[in-house]
């Protein structure tokens, strides 16, 4: 059995980049079996999650921790955005 999921979450083209670089090592090491890939387009980030011979609970556990890292990245880029522009001097 294959499944495929696609997830799409809007965000601007400068934190779509760092975040699917920072979230590159996580892709690397997914189950045997799941592959998963992210692109930045111009609606933002595209996250696929292919799962091929594998229990559909390891492939619904994958897709919540992408969705999981997904959120704890935009969490800390907005606070780290928000710490440097509280400190921005004109």
């Amino acid at each position: 059995m294959i499944v495929v999921v696609r997830m799409r979450v809007r965000m601007d083209e400068k934190t779509c980049i760092s975040l699917t670089r920072a979230l590159e090592p996580d892709n690397r090491s997914a189950p045997r079996g799941v592959s998963i890939s992210m692109e930045c387009d111009s609606q933002g980030l595209l996250c696929v999650v292919e799962c091929r011979n594998v229990p559909i609970l390891t492939c619904r556990n994958t897709v919540d921790d992408v969705l999981e890292h997904v959120a704890m990245a935009l969490k800390l880029v907005g606070r780290l955005d928000h710490a440097f522009k509280s400190r921005h001097i004109p």
